[in-house]
């Protein structure tokens, strides 16, 4: 049998990608890489078109109308899943650091999916179906306000 030094197997193992140890292949995370930076920075830009309400002196979307705190977790979320993803674009030549960078951009934007989902039952669960407009639960200062185009 041959034998192989320890320097020929961590060589070899150097030369492997992480991800195709785990056999996902770095065309399909490079593809998610990229969807997540075009979502997370899609996300960011539309939220500020959105008709935006002040409430307690923040500016913040209608569909976070109740929850301006929600809104701003959102908008944190958003960034972490860009840099994330970015990060782990710019880093392919090192497996360990790309997977890390990787798994906070999945999870982040997951985060934000999470957020905006459960904003939008709160926002139909309010009665906005009906055309009530504002929740009864809220006792904040609303005003109405649309962004300039």
């Amino acid at each position: 049998m041959k034998s192989v030094s320890p320097e020929q197997s961590l060589l070899q193992e150097s030369l492997l990608p992480c991800s195709n140890k785990v056999g996902v292949s770095n065309f399909c995370t490079l593809w998610l890489m990229k969807l997540i930076l075009y979502i997370s920075s899609s996300a960011a830009t539309v939220s500020l078109l959105l008709p935006q309400d002040v409430v307690d002196g923040t500016t913040v979307p209608s569909l976070f109308r109740d929850l301006p705190n929600l809104y701003q977790i959102f908008l944190i979320s958003t960034v972490f899943a860009f840099v994330g993803a970015f990060s782990s674009v710019m880093n392919q030549h090192k497996p360990r650091v790309e997977r890390f960078f990787r798994i906070i951009a999945v999870a982040s934007i997951l985060f934000a999916l999470a957020i905006v989902l459960f904003a939008t039952a709160l926002w139909l669960r309010c009665g906005y179906l009906n055309g009530s407009g504002h929740s009864k639960s809220s006792h904040s200062k609303v005003h109405r306000q649309f962004p300039m185009v």
